[in-house]
């Protein structure tokens, strides 16, 4: 569709057709998706069903990425599946990806228009009680219910998670303090449930206790101070500020990013993957003890949307 007149007459023409030009579009990048078919229902299991979905997100995901030029790799858990199981490991229902701030940014800027309507795009105060520092991409028709949020009242349905990770100076006590606060804070949507351990019990205690004294807007002030103390200080990779987990990488060992099959289909990982997976995992070619083979969430339904607003139904 192209606008044949001056750029008055153009201008003019946006700003009386502007909802049904941005309409058009987004009919279009819907179509664009149907090509990733959803086949939830052909899973075996509730497992393999939310597998599914997320490798259709994913998919959406990389696809967004490769015609915008963003770079991402496949992180953590999904890494070591996709090195030692060429696809999920057989237990898991979580599937991560990580990028660096620059295009985490850009991602977002671009993903708010060019998801498709099935899709939801979770970012932190964006969705009622919502108060984690990475983002989340989660499928409107299902519900993934975890122990730890199941009091939360933001969106609950099937998801991948995408992680902002900074440069950081490679020693540095400030950046361990950061992290320590992070902890803490990521208490604020937890809740206490069955099953927890006495120490994490405690942690959960005093960290509720703590929000409930210290506003988020406090919150959001003490974390931008340690960005300006330690964001693009250093070379050494490493999850974003406000996000609890410690993970520390040389640029070397992401970049440049390699590809790896991953359900039948390609996607990026970093460059020195055995180096990775062993800085996170140790020995990663052994499989766990088989009771420690379990999914992290209770209760999985891949076609029962759940109770938030931004929900669609299966069928």
């Amino acid at each position: 569709m192209y606008l044949k007149c001056c750029p008055i007459t153009a201008i003019s023409c946006l700003q009386s057709q502007g909802p049904c030009i941005l309409k058009y579009i987004n009919i279009r990048m819907n179509r664009r998706y149907t090509i990733f078919r959803d086949n939830r229902t052909s899973g075996k299991t509730d497992l393999r069903q939310a597998q599914l979905v997320m490798l259709k997100i994913l998919r959406v995901v990389d696809d967004i990425c490769r015609r915008h030029g963003i770079h991402y790799w496949l992180d953590g858990g999904t890494a070591l599946g996709a090195f030692r199981h060429k696809g999920f490991i057989p237990w898991d229902d979580d599937l991560d990806i990580s990028m660096l701030r620059e295009d985490y940014i850009k991602f977002l800027s671009i993903a708010r228009k060019a998801l498709p309507g099935n899709l939801f795009l979770q970012v932190i105060k964006e969705d009622i009680d919502y108060y984690i520092y990475w983002t989340k991409i989660r499928d409107k028709y299902s519900t993934k219910e975890e122990p730890e949020y199941s009091k939360a009242r933001f969106h609950k349905g099937i998801y991948i998670d995408i992680f902002p990770c900074d440069f950081y100076p490679q020693k540095n006590l400030l950046g361990g303090l950061e992290k320590l606060i992070a902890k803490i804070f990521q208490y604020r949507c937890k809740n206490l449930y069955s099953g927890m351990g006495l120490l994490e019990t405690i942690y959960l205690g005093g960290g509720k206790i703590l929000c409930f004294f210290v506003p988020y807007r406090i919150e959001k002030w003490v974390f931008n101070i340690f960005r300006r103390c330690l964001m693009n200080r250093g070379s050494t990779i490493g999850y974003g500020i406000g996000i609890p987990f410690r993970r520390r990488y040389e640029y070397e060992e992401i970049f440049p990013l390699r590809q790896a099959l991953f359900e039948g289909y390609l996607f990026p990982v970093p460059n020195m993957i055995e180096q990775y997976l062993s800085d996170l995992y140790g020995d990663f070619r052994k499989l766990p003890d088989v009771l420690d083979r379990k999914p992290h969430s209770t209760k999985i339904m891949p076609t029962r949307p759940c109770s938030h607003k931004e929900v669609l139904h299966w069928n």
